[in-house]
């Protein structure tokens, strides 16, 4: 089989081994996604041990990341879902897969707690924005500092309590924060703030109807929408709009709606 692997090298005894040479089998056929994604958590269930699942899940990401699979990239963030669910982001991410692009391609998936749906098209750095997007917002709500915390707000992207409110959960206290950063890891304030651009998304589906046009000398996208809402809230988005650039409110540290409007705009984004 061209798939078969040197499985020794994982360090696995002969209880999983079976494992090893059941994915190179279905790797190799000319299955459907659904299938193939059956019999990975399948096989995830059969492991019991940290060690187990850590060398199970290096393996399976080289052998579908270097695979011709038509869909492999659903595939692995699919294997990603499954893994988390197990063990946490932060264990995955001590896999040394021994190749830099391998390494930087999973724990951006991991980090951004990206999963599969149906309409999913995947965020891939070469082709989509969203990450460059991310790290550019990140970068101007704390230098990219996941331990900032100032004014009531926390981390890399400075969630406050309305922000914590929308995506439906309890507010990080900042002082508390600063005394014990675990409260609130890096890997989790990605995750949401992807939740809370989906639900920016949401709260301005009625509004993407302007995304193309020019308001206050600015054209309106998606990215720079979201960014400003992510500054001063959706409501000061469209009020913004509404009032054809006259109302252009300000965070608490005097930054109008206007400026990241402008200095977001045009990213493409992924945020089915």
């Amino acid at each position: 089989m061209n798939y078969i692997h040197n499985w020794k090298s994982f360090n696995e005894n002969t209880e999983t081994i079976n494992l090893y040479y059941d994915f190179d089998y279905i790797l190799e056929g000319n299955y459907t996604l659904e299938f193939m994604k059956d019999k990975i958590k399948i096989m995830f269930d059969k492991l019991k041990t940290t060690s187990q699942i850590l060398s199970f899940f290096k393996y399976t990401v080289i052998k579908i990341f270097n695979s011709n699979l038509p869909y492999k990239k659903v595939l692995l963030i699919f294997l990603i879902s499954v893994a988390t669910t197990k063990i946490t982001p932060s264990a995955l991410k001590t896999v040394d897969y021994t190749e830099i692009e391998i390494t930087n391609y999973i724990n951006k998936l991991i980090d951004f707690g990206i999963t599969p749906n149906k309409n999913i098209n995947f965020i891939d750095a070469k082709t989509d924005q969203t990450l460059e997007f991310l790290d550019k917002l990140a970068y101007r709500e704390s230098r990219n500092n996941w331990l900032a915390a100032k004014k009531g707000y926390v981390g890399k992207y400075q969630f406050g309590k309305y922000a914590f409110k929308d995506i439906k959960k309890n507010m990080i206290d900042s002082a508390e924060f600063v005394k014990n950063p675990n409260l609130y890891p890096e890997y989790e304030q990605n995750r949401d703030v992807i939740k809370l651009l989906k639900k920016n998304k949401h709260y301005l589906r009625n509004y993407y109807q302007y995304i193309g046009k020019t308001i206050g000398n600015i054209e309106l996208t998606e990215s720079g929408m979201l960014a400003a809402s992510h500054l001063v809230g959706q409501k000061a988005v469209k009020r913004f709009i509404d009032s054809n650039g006259k109302y252009d409110d300000k965070d608490g540290n005097g930054v109008p709606c206007s400026n990241y409007l402008k200095y977001f705009t045009g990213y493409k984004l992924n945020l089915i």
